[in-house]
């Protein structure tokens, strides 16, 4: 087969359910949960999973899951460009049973990938958290039930996460979601009001990934320029920016830590400490990373591990593999975001 082309055989059913017409197609055809169980030959004689929009980091894990004999199915959702679905490294290529194209209908996408006999759903980059999210609590309910609008947009949405363990108490971030210019001025007077020896504030994207859009300013003219620059542009995944993230500037160190959680117990497998520092003019470019054992500053650590697994437990974060983003302050660990799948690039 050709790179990026899908070879499928299709044996159509005569009849379609209602429910299944023009929601999901596979290879680009419509595809009902009976034809697809057709197309794997009935066959369940490995563990098939699903990953939703494995790109970047997703690439690394289907390799890795095609080198130990899954058989693997590819989700895209609804929301990742076209242009981003090519995001896979030489090297990480992957045969693909079946490839599925999710067209807002969950119910549907449920119904295919039960026919191709999956039985595990994984999330390999950000575009695809929230359809993971819906796919993965309608799986486990053993129908298509819907996960409440406010779960779903805790799994990506920076401003939310850090409002939800505030009220949980949990130190977090002072900050303020920018729709207009006038939560940007009210934002600019928060800091400037503040006992701060120096005007210091963080402009980003309220979704995101990486550094993409993240700006450290220095003045309240920053801020403005920062937020025009930012006010209906698309991100670096294609979505696009509905609102500003305007926060106070969180002197100290950054960690990310790295954790799995398994019906709502949680395990920290890795601590990393970022090495990121301006260069030719961007202020947040990655250097680099260092893994840290807790021994290496033990009173620091544990105390982070213990604020990431309060933090999951406030965002009623259960299972998956995640990855938190932590400053180490002067007050101790604050929560930058809680990012709902595996870290890093290729």
């Amino acid at each position: 087969a050709a790179p990026g082309r899908i070879h499928v055989h299709q044996q159509r059913l005569k009849t379609m359910p209602a429910e299944l017409e023009s929601a999901t197609t596979v290879a680009g055809n419509t595809v009902t949960a009976a034809s697809a169980t057709a197309m794997s030959g009935g066959k369940l004689e490995t563990l098939c999973v699903a990953i939703v929009d494995p790109i970047s980091t997703g690439a690394c894990l289907a390799k890795h899951l095609s080198s130990q004999g899954y058989r693997l199915c590819r989700v895209f959702s609804d929301t990742i460009p076209d242009s981003v679905k090519a995001l896979v490294a030489a090297g990480l290529e992957v045969d693909w049973e079946v490839t599925i194209q999710h067209e807002g209908r969950v119910a549907s996408t449920l119904a295919a990938l039960r026919g191709v006999g999956v039985t595990h759903l994984l999330v390999g980059s950000e575009p695809g958290v929230s359809l993971h999210a819906e796919l993965s609590a309608a799986f486990a309910g053993g129908a298509a039930l819907s996960l409440p609008r406010e779960a779903l947009e805790l799994r990506r949405n920076k401003y939310l996460q850090s409002e939800a363990i505030r009220s949980a108490g949990c130190d977090a971030v002072h900050q303020r979601l920018a729709h207009t210019h006038d939560d940007v001025e009210a934002f600019i007077h928060t800091i400037e009001a503040s006992a701060a020896k120096r005007f210091k504030a963080v402009v980003k994207p309220v979704e995101g990934a990486g550094s993409d859009g993240v700006t450290i300013c220095n003045s309240a003219a920053e801020v403005r320029l920062a937020f025009g620059k930012l006010e209906g542009t698309k991100n670096i995944l294609g979505l696009d920016n509905y609102a500003v993230l305007c926060q106070e500037y969180l002197e100290g160190d950054e960690w990310v830590v790295d954790t799995v959680s398994r019906a709502g117990e949680h395990k920290v497998v890795a601590l990393w400490k970022y090495d990121k520092r301006d260069y030719h003019g961007s202020p947040v470019v990655y250097h680099g990373m260092r893994l840290h054992n807790v021994e290496a500053d033990e009173p620091l650590l544990r105390g982070m591990v213990a604020y990431v697994t309060a933090v999951l437990d406030a965002l009623d974060i259960t299972d998956g593999a995640m990855h938190s983003e932590i400053m180490a302050t002067a007050r101790g660990p604050v929560l930058v975001e809680v990012n709902c799948r595996l870290h890093g690039g290729e």
